[in-house]
């Protein structure tokens, strides 16, 4: 009910075959799993984003002897960033005393019922509880083909494991959902809502980007219940930009998401993921280190055929048109990526060095 909105619905094809593959190891991307273009696409990359957390910023992994660099680690290496990255997501949103595994087994726990569609994948899944990280990690290192394997349903299961992680109830709080409510964690078009989006990428699955509570409208009017927020600066980030959305309208992305604890955020441009990230973990904690550095952008699919590798110049705001008519042609002509980047360095410059725009 809380993933779906109601028993009668199953995933889709595209959502059973998904699950946490590596790209070829010999390929330009051998630190990046092979996202597809669906609705688990979201939910990939923010798996991928704690991947890139342990690879590039976790001490253990720097100083690691196999390791020749972050961005080419061998096949040990990026399977362990996997397993803890995906571990760390799981205790998060077990609130770091707890969690939920689920994996597949050969038989079917119930039979038919009316009241529940049978999918081959729900009804044959079996629940292993962890209140120690360690014995988490050796856990999922035993079992993670089920997550990665070309004929698991991977995504799903670490979809059922997040949310069984954070309890049904958990997370029926952080929605603010009544029993008889219809906020689910997917859209009808089984993409990831913002309510999946924070919880996996901070563990509480509220329905808002902003920073904490908002309990006034903006007449200054006292709501009836607060539109929660995120209340904590997240491990890994998020920047959101659409076109659709009118200027005094658009969606806001408060700091705790916009300047995450390591810069590695996720993107959502114009309904597309992506992920941009930093090799310098100084970006989101000394304001000198963003007057000119370089973002990585990675999208996960089989079209993105070389590293892309961004420069953003924050010391010169680009030239902008005096009358609002001009300033909302020359808008229309920045690519949408850019958008989003000047949501967190609002006038940034952005050199993209050779790769052609991502409108």
């Amino acid at each position: 009910m809380i993933v779906y909105g109601s028993c009668h619905h199953s995933f889709s094809r595209e959502w059973q075959k998904s699950s946490l593959a590596f790209q070829h190891l010999e390929g330009r991307f051998p630190y990046g799993i092979n996202a597809q273009r669906c609705g688990s696409r979201g939910l990939m990359l923010c798996v991928q984003a704690f991947l890139l957390k342990h690879l590039l910023f976790v001490k253990e992994y720097q100083s690691s002897i196999f390791l020749s660099s972050a961005l080419q680690p061998n096949s040990y290496e990026r399977r362990r960033a996997l397993i803890d990255g995906l571990c760390e997501m799981l205790w998060q949103a077990g609130e770091r005393r707890r969690c939920c595994v689920c994996l597949q087994q050969e038989h079917s726990c119930f039979g038919p019922d009316y009241r529940y569609r049978v999918d081959n994948i729900t009804e044959r899944l079996h629940l292993f509880e962890f209140k120690k990280l360690e014995d988490l990690r050796i856990f999922i290192r035993r079992h993670l083909e089920q997550f990665q394997g070309d004929n698991s349903c991977g995504c799903i299961l670490f979809l059922y494991s997040l949310v069984l992680s954070r309890t049904l109830h958990r997370v029926r709080e952080d929605m603010d959902m009544p029993e008889d409510s219809k906020l689910k964690l997917l859209t009808d078009m089984e993409e990831c809502t913002p309510s999946l989006i924070n919880l996996l990428l901070t563990g509480r699955a509220v329905p808002h980007l902003h920073n904490g509570d908002i309990l006034y409208n903006r007449r200054g009017a006292l709501l009836s219940q607060p539109v929660r927020g995120s209340k904590q600066r997240s491990e890994v980030g998020f920047l959101f930009w659409d076109k659709g959305e009118a200027d005094d309208e658009r969606t806001e992305v408060g700091s705790m998401l916009k300047t995450p604890k390591f810069p590695v955020w996720l993107t959502k441009v114009n309904g597309q993921f992506g992920l941009l990230f930093s090799t310098n973990v100084d970006l989101v904690s000394d304001w000198r280190a963003e007057h000119r550095f370089a973002l990585h952008y990675y999208t996960g699919l089989v079209t993105q055929e070389k590293p892309a590798q961004l420069t953003i110049d924050t010391r010169y705001n680009r030239l902008r048109p005096k009358t609002s008519l001009r300033r909302r042609d020359q808008d229309d002509k920045i690519p949408a990526l850019e958008q989003c980047i000047m949501t967190k360095w609002y006038g940034a410059n952005v050199l993209w060095n050779g790769t052609i725009p991502f409108y």
